[in-house]
């Protein structure tokens, strides 16, 4: 229930919003009509600011860290015990994850793997 609020609140109503003042736009409508829409796709947009800054702990989209890699590959592929996807795309490395952020574990352990490659 909350996810499905914050996707109303930071993603649906904007856009709805967006949409409507562009097809606005496009039809001719009156000038007055244009300059509400606009004050409330503002509104819209700063409301979905503030609903995203304050519940933050909702997780809308999943947490991405990429890195630059000397080589060339493609790779996708799937860990069950952290739960997050890699993809390796000619020269760029991205781990996809659902968490907030990594642990200290997880940063010590990727640590010693990259001491173990060198």
């Amino acid at each position: 229930m909350k996810l499905l609020l914050k996707l109303i609140y930071v993603v649906i109503l904007p856009l709805a919003s967006l949409f409507t003042t562009v097809w606005m736009i496009r039809e001719n409508a009156g000038v007055a009509i244009i300059s509400i829409n606009i004050g409330i796709l503002i509104l819209l947009i700063i409301n979905a600011v503030n609903y995203a800054a304050l519940f933050n702990n909702w997780r809308l989209i999943p947490y991405i860290s990429y890195s630059f890699i000397p080589g060339i590959g493609f790779l996708i592929g799937y860990d069950k015990h952290l739960k997050e996807f890699t993809l390796i795309f000619l020269f760029i490395h991205a781990e996809i994850t659902w968490r907030d952020k990594k642990s200290n574990q997880d940063i010590f352990n990727e640590y010693l793997e990259k001491k173990r490659h060198v």
